[in-house]
């Protein structure tokens, strides 16, 4: 390991690399092929921080975005006696990055360490700062197997800088959406019964999760990192939208239809992809919803609003609305 670089396998792996340049120079077909809305690919590996580990994982928000997680699954290591099944990882792992900065125990729910389903429980976490990047160590409460081996542990780098990884798109990004907005026209605003809220994405392991509320520049990044085509709603619109209002307007220059409430908007294009979903009650009271492109608009159940505002786009752009179900669980 070195200052912003991952020695994995004699290969490295530098914070700012895409999925697609990970891809590339890991050389690897084996992506992840469970659910999962970030891109993910997982590599045998034989070792990390000088600890023996089964594979590595790459997780990155999409393609041609950064990877923002690095981790690792690490070989069981048989604590010596007295010794508690965390200590052997904690020790080695504390000789070079130094004591932890937080550490939590859970208990294994009256279950002794590997003992019926403690494994699927994490009994010791600890992590390390190393400047905008956070190591995390998880120990299970059991060992783990898989078809490469058995493994205990889980070794965990994020990199939590999201300015930092959203930089190099942002001007494209900033190009994109003065284009939409320099001349708009025909706008439409609709109310609804449930006020809605910004894109953003909280962050539990920094002492404010909530940051992104806060700062511009952060929740910008993060439309830039995680979502496709949204873009945020101009200042000028912005300040006539109450939380609950939405609206719809012709981007003159491109040509297109978009739809906005009052934080964020998106185009709506031939390659947009617009949901309708029913979603019926569960634990909640269920709702309505429409979803184009990352815009989520929520809704009352069985919302006339929402389905009066869907059949106007579909006149107006000629896409339509893919309907399905779902369940407020």
């Amino acid at each position: 390991m070195t200052e912003g670089k991952l020695n994995i396998d004699n290969t490295y792996f530098t914070w700012g690399m895409t999925f697609e340049n990970v891809l590339e120079r890991f050389k690897s077909e084996n992506l992840f092929s469970g659910w999962s809305a970030w891109k993910n690919l997982e590599i045998p590996c034989s070792s990390i921080a000088d600890l023996n580990t089964l594979t590595c994982s790459f997780r990155a928000p999409a393609a041609n975005r950064p990877v923002m997680q690095v981790s690792f699954e690490l070989s069981t290591i048989k604590p010596k006696l007295f010794q508690k099944p965390y200590s052997p990882y904690v020790q080695h792992l504390t000789k070079l990055f130094g004591k932890p900065h937080g550490i939590s125990k859970n208990g294994l729910d009256g279950q002794n360490y590997n003992e019926g389903y403690a494994s699927s429980q994490v009994m010791y976490n600890c992590k390390w700062w190393f400047d905008d990047v956070l190591i995390s160590l998880s120990v299970f409460g059991g060992i783990r197997n898989r078809k490469e081996g058995e493994y205990a542990a889980g070794l965990y780098f994020d990199w939590l800088n999201e300015k930092r990884a959203a930089k190099p798109y942002l001007n494209d990004f900033k190009n994109i959406e003065s284009e939409l907005v320099e001349d708009i026209s025909e706008k439409r605003t609709i109310k609804l019964n449930y006020d809605l809220r910004p894109f953003h994405r909280n962050h539990y392991e920094l002492k404010d999760p909530h940051q992104a509320l806060k700062d511009e520049e952060i929740r910008t990044a993060q439309l830039i990192l995680y979502t496709d085509n949204l873009f945020r709603t101009p200042k000028e619109i912005s300040h006539d939208l109450s939380d609950s209002e939405v609206i719809l307007f012709k981007s003159k220059n491109t040509d297109n239809w978009c739809l906005g409430n009052k934080w964020d908007f998106t185009p709506i294009t031939s390659d947009s992809k617009l949901n309708y979903i029913d979603i019926k009650p569960a634990r909640g009271s269920g709702g309505t919803e429409i979803r184009i492109n990352d815009l989520i608009i929520h809704d009352k159940r069985d919302s006339e609003i929402l389905n009066k505002l869907s059949l106007t786009i579909q006149d107006l752009t000629g896409q339509q609305f893919e309907k399905s179900i779902g369940y407020d669980d």
